[in-house]
């Protein structure tokens, strides 16, 4: 997508904070992708501020074209009226020829006016062409974003939550720091530490062979896992509701 060279360096820095985060992959791309349409977005608003202050040449030459394309269809309708009315006139005045010549007269001035249907055809393509070229940009940028909201809401995944995770800023600071990678409140790395401590004793305990080694099996590695996710997504959420509280302050 277009955006402005500023945001990339925002890009950047939400996509690390983003790693840090106990998120689902499909929930970090909808974030990513909805920061991307919003800068997107911007860049589309700023550019048809800047189109809006130059001089409106090309909507004066579309005007001029369109009326010149009416002048034009209502000339030519003009002229197959006015060259009818002559040649009736003129088989009013003259006498009547024989009937093989009158056939061939009338075959004659047939092919040179155009039909009332070939008129009508004439008339359609311009309005078509009217139709085409009256089509504004932003009816074209309405529908795209409607398209966007139809594919989010057909998904069935809320939003809101991913607008609080773009309000966040996470990065190394006297508030938080990552564990484990995720990113959490320094003050509770000590907890964290003695959680981690208790569920490998608690591990070590429930061996009934008398196995005291650190190296832990496949299925003891499973259990530690989800034990200390468990206790790092607690912590993730007191640093969130934390960091909510400030920017209400702000």
């Amino acid at each position: 997508m277009w955006v402005k060279k500023e945001f990339v360096e925002e890009y950047d820095k939400l996509k690390l904070s983003l790693e840090g985060q106990l998120l689902e992959p499909k929930e970090k791309k909808m974030i990513l992708l909805k920061a991307r349409r919003k800068a997107h977005k911007q860049l589309r608003m700023e550019l048809l501020k800047k189109a809006e202050k130059k001089p409106k040449k090309l909507k004066d030459i579309q005007k001029t074209s369109k009326s010149q394309i009416s002048k034009d269809t209502q000339g030519k309708m003009k002229q197959g009226k006015k060259s009818k009315s002559q040649v009736e006139e003129k088989g009013l005045s003259e006498p009547k020829p024989k009937k093989a010549k009158k056939n061939k007269a009338e075959s004659t001035t047939d092919m040179e006016l155009s039909s009332p249907e070939e008129e009508k055809e004439g008339e359609e393509v311009v309005t078509e062409n009217r139709d085409h070229t009256k089509m504004p940009k932003k009816e074209k940028s309405k529908a795209k974003k409607n398209k966007a909201e139809k594919n989010e809401k057909s998904s069935g995944k809320s939003t809101a939550p991913k607008d609080s995770f773009m309000s966040f800023k996470f990065e190394e600071s006297d508030i938080m720091t990552q564990y484990e990678g995720v990113w959490v409140k320094k003050a509770a790395i000590e907890e964290l530490e003695n959680v981690k401590r208790k569920n490998l004793e608690s591990i070590f305990a429930s061996r009934t062979n008398g196995n005291k080694s650190e190296n832990l099996t496949k299925s003891e590695k499973i259990t530690f896992h989800k034990s200390m996710q468990k206790k790092l997504k607690v912590e993730h959420r007191r640093l969130k509701n934390e960091l909510k509280k400030q920017a209400e302050k702000e």
